[in-house]
């Protein structure tokens, strides 16, 4: 009937886009298409992380940036083969600096950063949440770039929150948790 016509016509918009955005960026994420799944469904999967489905228009535009927002982690681990990308994709980065040594504050520290990074579980409204990319660094093997914005080794964990087009980055010592 009519309501399976534009089901048909929909989906095949959402593959369509879903195949083009897949080609563009393949050397910079990995894309799946599942045989005999619920149509018109597009999911970003990450271990341990729930499902996160895009419910956005299914134009190519709406597509690529959904992908394009969503192409990192929950939760990053900064590296130098990936900080200039992360602080440039558009968004603000929260930065726990952590201390791996100090193994048990680090994962309370880290699964804190996690939940207010999810989109299931934050605190933070959505218009906030999604501002933010979620990430950690090490700040033992860093310490002289984590130093470069007043946080030394023996203040670990902290927070750095990074704006980097804008030149702007803020920390308090306060937030531990």
């Amino acid at each position: 009937g009519p309501a399976t016509r534009h089901c048909q016509t929909v989906c095949a918009a959402l593959g369509e886009a879903f195949g083009e955005v897949a080609k563009k960026w393949s050397h910079e994420q990995t894309f799946v298409r599942v045989t005999g799944a619920a149509l018109g469904t597009l999911t970003k999967l990450e271990h341990g992380v729930g499902r996160q489905a895009y419910l956005g228009l299914h134009s190519l535009p709406a597509v690529e940036s959904w992908v394009r927002g969503e192409r990192f982690p929950l939760l990053t681990s900064i590296s130098t083969s990936n900080f200039a990308a992360l602080a440039n994709a558009g968004r603000m980065v929260a930065i726990g600096v952590v201390d791996p040594g100090a193994t048990e504050r680090t994962a309370a520290f880290l699964d804190a950063l996690k939940r207010l990074g999810s989109a299931t579980s934050s605190p933070l409204h959505e218009s906030t949440r999604s501002r933010f990319y979620f990430a950690s660094l090490d700040g033992v093997q860093w310490a002289e770039f984590a130093q470069r914005y007043n946080i030394s080794p023996e203040q670990l964990p902290r927070m750095l929150v990074l704006d980097a087009p804008r030149k702007v980055f803020f920390e308090d010592a306060s937030v531990d948790e």
